[in-house]
């Protein structure tokens, strides 16, 4: 049982960072277009 309570706390914390990488990828997009904007 503690087994599969570690995997699963292993598995959402790789959803987690990915989740964390999607995020910053789509805030890096979003400054390059205000900028592009601001211009």
């Amino acid at each position: 049982y503690a087994g599969e309570v570690h995997g699963e706390k292993s598995i959402l914390a790789t959803e987690l960072r990915e989740i964390r990488s999607h995020l910053r990828h789509i805030s890096d997009k979003r400054d390059k277009y205000l900028s592009i904007i601001d211009e």
